[in-house]
Parts: structure tokens; sequence; C-alpha cells
């Protein structure tokens, strides 16, 4: 009789999930709550940029 294969890869699958629960996801949230925050400080740097480029042109005109 052959061993039940379901069982020995539910309990591969758990043992998979498990490890990466503990070592993989930490890093993981980590890496998307950087990925977001670079975003934002990137959209945040632009507008700086845009509102810089706007009052430069508005004190341009009124030099004009």
């Amino acid at each position: 009789m052959h061993d039940d294969d379901s069982t020995k890869s539910i309990a591969v699958r758990s043992d998979f999930y498990l490890t990466f629960d503990l070592f993989y996801r930490p890093q993981l949230l980590f890496n998307m709550e950087q990925a977001i925050y670079n975003n934002k400080c990137y959209k945040e740097e632009s507008f700086n940029i845009y509102l810089g480029h706007q009052i430069a042109l508005k004190l341009e005109l009124l030099i004009l």
C-alpha cells in the first residue's frame, strides 16, 4: 500500500505557510510600507517642485 500523498502535501504546505508567515511576511509588509512611503515622498516632492515653478512664473509676471 502506498502512503497517502494528500496528507503529506497538506503538511508540507502548512510548514511552508508557517515559515513564510514567520520569516517573509514581516519583510514583505516592510517592503510594501517602504514603497508606499517612497511613492508619497516622490509625489510630495513633485508637487513642491510644481508649486515652485508656479511661484516662479507668477514672480516673473509681476516683474514684467
